[in-house]
């Protein structure tokens, strides 16, 4: 009588592609189920993981499930809706897997899987980013059109229903102008301002590409920007950061630069100079030794040196 390790065997295939590996893991859970360790509903699950894994990454050699070919397919899936708690489900059986080739012997060691399981339960924090580095970093690292959608929310300072409810007509390329709008604190019509200049040339840039109709969104709506955001920070080393944190980040830039201005409150949508202070004082320029500079009078000129016969005097000027 053969022994259990030659059984089982005999009972799978040697796990060196995927499709074995995957083939290996649902022979895994139908002894389970048989055992009474494991409910069928689960096998049935993981026999649709099986499926779609493999329609997504071929029945291809184990060492090609690099960390990089993971991340896409997160994204991937992210992007065509599927709700993460199934990609999480999805990723589980394939981390069995091939967690069950390597014990076996077909595969050195484990793949670096993504991390993708952004966020954690609880309400985001909406920060805003540190400095224009922090910001390109984030935008190199997003696909070009879910960067493109980062831009047009940093450079207006929208909220993200108002990015992608803008329309083509909203933009005057050739004159360089923009109409935003603040549907929660502003008459929906919008202002039209002046285009920021990276915008603009990312906006031209995107038309050129894309030959959209004036009715045409700018943007393609991002559902899944909270993770996606969330990982692309995370992978940098950053703390995530939100879309509302985009908004944070303008107002928080302009406060910065310019301080709290009619003109600010107008671009930001904002009802009355306390209301943007509130938020956003932390930005302002200047500290208690600027404030004593203020008050100690205009700058008086610098000491002067006159001659006179018969030798020179030094006169000196009052501070």
């Amino acid at each position: 009588m053969p022994s259990s390790v030659t059984a089982r065997a005999e009972e799978t295939p040697s796990p060196t592609t995927l499709g074995t590996a995957l083939e290996a893991q649902i022979a895994r859970m139908k002894r389970l189920v048989q055992m009474g360790t494991r409910a069928p509903g689960t096998l049935s699950g993981q026999e649709g993981h099986v499926d779609w894994l493999l329609e997504q990454l071929g029945d291809g050699p184990l060492e090609e499930l690099t960390a990089r070919r993971l991340d896409d397919l997160v994204s991937k899936a992210l992007d065509s809706g599927l709700h993460p708690k199934t990609i999480q489900k999805r990723f589980s059986t394939l981390r069995q897997a091939v967690r069950l080739a390597k014990r076996d012997g077909h595969l050195e060691r484990m793949p670096e899987f993504p991390i993708w399981q952004f966020p954690p339960s609880g309400p985001p924090a909406h920060r805003w980013a540190e400095s224009w580095q922090e910001v390109q970093q984030i935008y190199d690292s997003l696909p070009p059109e879910r960067g493109d959608w980062l831009a047009l929310a940093l450079y207006t300072g929208q909220h993200a229903s108002d990015v992608e409810r803008m329309v083509w007509a909203d933009t005057r390329l050739q004159a360089g102008e923009i109409r935003i709008r603040n549907t929660k604190n502003r008459k929906p019509w919008g202002l039209w301002v002046k285009c920021p200049r990276p915008l603009l040339k990312i906006l031209r840039a995107r038309h050129a590409r894309l030959r959209p109709a004036t009715e045409d969104r700018i943007v393609r709506p991002w559902p899944t920007r909270f993770y996606q955001l969330g990982r692309a920070c995370m992978r940098l080393g950053l703390q995530p950061i939100t879309a509302t944190g985009l908004r944070h980040t303008a107002a928080t830039f302009v406060a910065a630069e310019l301080g709290i201005t009619v003109a600010a409150t107008k671009w930001f949508g904002h009802s009355s100079f306390t209301q943007m202070e509130r938020v956003y004082a932390h930005a302002l320029p200047g500290g208690l030794r600027e404030v004593a500079d203020a008050l100690s009078g205009p700058r008086r000129p610098p000491r002067q040196v006159r001659a006179r016969q018969g030798g020179t005097t030094k006169r000196r000027g009052v501070r």
